[in-house]
């Protein structure tokens, strides 16, 4: 089977079929056309052309998240264990749009990666639970952060909410 995933609505289509065991005995190929995505938009006075080192912190440990997540889909290991190709591979570039503070990222590369590891050790409900789940948590699809001056508001979507917690529960990568 080959899903192709063009937004959140595919993603959340997709997982929800996993859990309800329609992967379970086939081969399935991931392929992202345009999402997802990872974007911040910080408002403020003081953020114009500008982050804040609270962000920069948090870029990294986005990163540090993706690296995890590589590492034990692929190794079942810390990322201590991947190749310098591999960290390149997955590296994250955030672009900063000009006379803002938007920063975004593409997360396809990364999470094709992801699925050419995990094809290898998973079934196909494993694999679309992991690697759409990892999609939809780097992608930020179930909250919405407004980051404006030094307070974070976080608004979740309660049903894809409950819809990320039965992912979560099923799978100890994530």
């Amino acid at each position: 089977v080959q899903l192709v995933i063009k937004s959140e609505a595919d993603a959340f289509a997709a997982v929800e079929q996993a859990l309800e065991g329609i992967f379970d005995d086939q081969s399935v190929m991931i392929q992202f056309d345009g999402w997802p995505h990872f974007d911040v938009d910080i408002k403020g006075d003081r953020y114009h052309s500008s982050l804040p080192t609270g962000v920069l912190k948090s870029f990294i440990e986005y990163q540090n998240a993706m690296n995890r997540a590589f590492a034990s889909v692929a190794y079942g290991k810390t990322a201590k264990g991947m190749t310098d190709q591999e960290r390149k591979d997955i590296e994250l570039v955030f672009e900063i749009h000009e006379g803002t503070t938007d920063a975004n990222a593409t997360l396809v590369e990364p999470l094709t990666k992801l699925g050419e590891k995990a094809i290898e050790r998973m079934t196909g409900k494993q694999l679309v639970l992991t690697i759409l789940g990892s999609a939809l948590i780097l992608g930020g699809a179930w909250t919405a952060v407004h980051w404006i001056d030094n307070d974070a508001e976080v608004k979740v979507d309660a049903q894809k909410s409950v819809l990320m917690t039965r992912v979560l529960q099923q799978n100890e990568h994530l």
